[in-house]
């Protein structure tokens, strides 16, 4: 199997000439400019947790909206909170509020098209990402492997959210209500995590929105009103730097691979990783590998119980490794885990949709915030606590003598690990 490989990175000095209080900060500040990630000062950026949360803060911002309002989601169903955030959306158009949508033609499939064209029927501007359907557009059909995976809302280019969840009834309950759930399909309260975002960085997904919008031919039913972009924060909260990084199929190595790997290069003490795919190339488990091995605590929670078998045997297909350099790696004994995180010294916080596996890294187009805040990463490392709480341990001893089946399963899934 071809594994791409990144170009080696350096570890920037992990001796800072700072105050101790304020070194790991200013560390990882100083790698993330060494390494080219642009930063924004005096941003708020407040973690949320499962589907109610994030719906509540969405739904309250778009209800307040008065210039735009701009969705991007991978799925964007027509049930449960996506009819109410339908329903929100038609009242902001019908109030002279610019509406732009932009939905992935395979992750909404499903969903009637009745449902979209009642939005486009209120003023509301709907896009569909590279359609399948040939009669709408043939190259859509052709570069079917190419998909939207991003989780981006604006609004009036002040407040947005991004993270990993999706438009759907899956979460219309918090995971937190049924950790002895045994389904994973057709069940509320899948585990995801999301953040909610005011300061310049809102301007920076704006322009990446912006991006994705322009290369798929989207068109404005109306001339967008200019919105007073977010340029300053004035609460108690706007202490963090926040960087956008986001990624497209079509420009090949994705940045947000890169980052994530200078993050496990640059770790000085630990590494927290939540994923609900796992299926890292080789250059990406050497990073996690040679970080456990130089003393870093590499922590990774996997689901338990996943919507794919096949990710899941992918994933464990790298335990043994992982394990016996000295990584811990739990499953989650809840519901479906979802959520695409890392938090790294306790202060570098990421957020967003991609996953640690190839289609992430290869096949989707990606975003995620990138956050160093003290009081955002405490709320990250809480909240890995108490899934580490609901979720069981992989021991390497355990491990090693899994059945035989069981390995076959790994290496047979392994053969299509690039489409993953």
């Amino acid at each position: 199997m071809d594994q791409a490989v990144l170009e080696p990175v350096r570890p920037f000095s992990r001796r800072p000439q700072v105050d101790e209080g304020l070194a790991v900060l200013e560390y990882h500040r100083k790698w993330m400019q060494h390494c080219g990630y642009a930063l924004s000062d005096d941003n708020a950026a407040r973690l949320l947790i499962d589907g109610p949360s994030t719906y509540d803060a969405m739904f309250d911002a778009v209800s307040r909206a008065k210039c735009s309002v701009d969705v991007e989601s991978y799925i964007f169903e027509n049930k449960g909170p996506g009819e109410t955030l339908g329903n929100l959306l038609i009242e902001r158009a019908r109030a002279g509020v610019s509406v732009r949508v932009l939905y992935d033609s395979v992750g909404s499939f499903e969903v009637d098209d009745a449902f979209f064209e009642q939005l486009e029927a209120e003023g509301i501007t709907v896009c569909e990402f590279n359609p399948i359907r040939p009669w709408r557009r043939l190259t859509g059909l052709l570069d079917i492997n190419h998909r939207d995976h991003r989780k981006v809302m604006i609004i009036d280019d002040t407040v947005a959210f991004v993270g990993g969840v999706n438009i759907s009834h899956v979460y219309s309950s918090s995971s937190m209500k049924l950790k002895r759930a045994k389904k994973v399909r057709g069940r509320g309260g899948w585990r995801d995590t999301h953040m909610r975002l005011r300061g310049p960085a809102v301007t920076e997904l704006a322009r990446a929105f912006d991006a994705n919008w322009d290369a798929q031919g989207c068109s404005n039913a109306r001339e967008r009103p200019a919105c007073d972009p977010a340029t300053d924060c004035d609460t108690e909260e706007c202490a963090a730097a926040v960087g956008i990084v986001a990624s497209n199929a079509d420009e090949g190595d994705s940045p947000i691979r890169a980052l994530l790997r200078d993050a496990l290069v640059n770790a000085r003490d630990s590494a927290r990783l939540t994923m609900a795919y796992f299926v890292p190339d080789d250059a990406m488990l050497d990073a996690l590998v040679r970080a456990a091995r130089r003393g870093v605590k590499v922590e990774i929670m996997l689901p338990g119980n996943s919507d794919s078998a096949v990710m899941a045997y992918a994933g464990q297909f790298h335990y043994q490794k992982l394990l016996e350099a000295g990584a811990r790696i739990f499953e989650h004994k809840g519901q479906m885990l979802h959520a695409k995180t890392a938090v790294v010294d306790g202060v570098w916080c990421t957020i967003g949709s991609c996953n640690f596996d190839w289609r992430s890294f290869r096949h989707n187009d990606e975003i995620n915030a990138v956050a160093i805040s003290r009081d955002l990463g405490a709320a990250m490392e809480a909240l890995f606590a108490e899934d580490r709480d609901n979720a069981r341990q992989i021991h390497a001893s355990d491990w090693r003598r899994r059945g035989l089946w069981q390995r076959f399963c790994e290496r047979f899934v392994m053969l299509g690990a690039y489409f993953l």
